[in-house]
């Protein structure tokens, strides 16, 4: 059974971070509040302005996080309060501290609890909010990316700027929800509930088909589900997270681990290799399987032998004789089975003819029962028969088993003329001319 290892829960932050919310981000943004006074809200002077200027438009993360400081140590009350947290956010994140950047985030969402930005990010970090090593998630990290990825997805349509046509909103939007059902999949699966993660992976991936990590986790909680059933898509799931390695691939753990458990569990599934190869290919190249993909089990290939095996009885008893015979005779108690059917008349065979010993009116026939054409039966007569037949003639015979030997495997029996069918041979061959000496003269 695969474990989700939590070395492997980070997630590529800074590339969804990067291009995802910044369409929003930038289509949202309104214009910075003026220098001057306004009739709602006021800059206490111009000092505080510039602070708040600097952080806005400065470059260097940490460099605007202590223009922040510095504003948040001179003026702690300013009625600017929602534009120094939501820049300490930005800042934050664009430093990769994700347990600050989701502490500010709380903050905005205590004062306005459809923040957008504020949902997205906490929905965002939560898979990486696992501390290094522990083997359990504190429930109230799982709470709280619940609610901010259900708050997500119930705000999301509301974000569409007024600039967009829907075509362009429509584009916008999947990678952004895929983000909130990879979470709500993501804390699913650290409670167990598997079939609900399942469906949540699914909608992630649907949204956004480029990420092996969704991929991964989606097998891991179909593999837990323990339903043989489900194993093909399973491992189709695993193959996409070890094989994918475009935009959005999982780390080289995830893709190592991803691949273990997929040609362990391929084996064991179908039986061999077949077909692994092109598995991994099409999962390359396609996010989800395909309309009626499938994997054979083991189960199934012997179901399938067995259902050939009873064709083939009815249609040629004579071959399933053999077969049986010669699995019998070639085991390890062979010789114990032939000493128990030695002497007894053996129901009718059929084989071809490889040799006739003599070519002409022989008294040995050498056949093939099995394929046609590998020697594995010796027919002995008494007397000799008429003529001759061309080697490949189909024959059938009634024999007394004398002697084997299993390998290579031959049978040899006594057969009676009477007992023999299908042999066509005529007389005997004609007796070679005498040239007769010239007459003396």
């Amino acid at each position: 059974m695969v474990k989700p290892s939590r070395i492997f829960i980070a997630i590529a932050l800074m590339g969804i971070v990067g291009s995802v919310p910044a369409t929003l981000l930038r289509a949202q943004a309104a214009a910075a509040p003026a220098a001057g006074a306004t009739e709602q809200r006021q800059w206490k002077d111009r000092a505080e302005y510039d602070l708040f200027e600097a952080a806005r438009t400065g470059k260097d993360p940490a460099a605007n996080i202590g223009k922040l400081d510095e504003w948040k140590k001179q003026y702690p009350e300013t009625q600017y309060l929602k534009e120094r947290r939501e820049l300490y956010l930005t800042n934050q994140v664009g430093q990769g501290k994700v347990q600050d950047a989701v502490n500010t985030a709380k903050e905005i969402l205590a004062a306005d609890p459809n923040a957008f930005t504020a949902l997205y990010y906490i929905t965002l970090y939560t898979p990486a909010l696992v501390t290094p090593g522990s083997t359990t998630v504190p429930p109230d990290v799982l709470d709280q990316g619940d609610k901010a990825a259900n708050g997500m997805l119930s705000n999301l349509d509301k974000q569409k700027p007024a600039t967009m046509n829907d075509a362009q909103w429509d584009t916008t939007k999947k990678p952004i929800a895929a983000v909130a059902h990879s979470t709500l999949g993501w804390t699913a699966m650290q409670r167990k509930e598997n079939e609900k993660a399942e469906s949540e992976f699914k909608l992630s991936l649907g949204s956004n088909p480029a990420n092996g990590d969704v991929a991964y986790w989606l097998g891991i909680v179909e593999a837990a589900q323990k339903k043989v059933e489900k194993m093909p898509e399973t491992m189709y799931y695993f193959a996409r997270a070890g094989s994918y390695d475009g935009a959005g691939a999982a780390s080289a753990g995830i893709r190592q681990a991803a691949n273990q458990y997929l040609d362990k569990a391929y084996v064991n599934y179908h039986g061999s290799k077949d077909g692994l190869d092109q598995l991994k290919a099409t999962a390359k190249g396609n996010a989800a399987p395909p309309s009626g993909f499938s994997i054979v089990s083991v189960v199934d290939i012997e179901k399938d032998k067995d259902a050939k095996a009873e064709q083939e009885a009815k249609a040629n008893p004579q071959l399933t004789l053999w077969k049986n015979l010669r699995d019998a005779l070639t085991a390890a108690d062979g010789a114990a089975y032939f000493e128990k059917m030695k002497g007894s008349l053996v129901p009718t065979l059929r084989g071809k003819v490889v040799k006739l010993e003599p070519e002409t009116n022989p008294k040995t026939i050498v056949l093939s029962n099995l394929d046609g054409t590998t020697p594995d039966a010796t027919l002995h007569f008494e007397t000799a028969l008429p003529g001759k037949v061309e080697p490949g003639t189909e024959l059938s015979f009634e024999g007394v088993p004398t002697s084997y030997t299993a390998n290579p495997f031959m049978v040899n029996f006594n057969v009676e003329k009477d007992k023999l069918h299908g042999w066509t041979g005529k007389g005997s061959a004609a007796p070679a001319r005498r040239h007769r000496p010239p007459p003396r003269r």
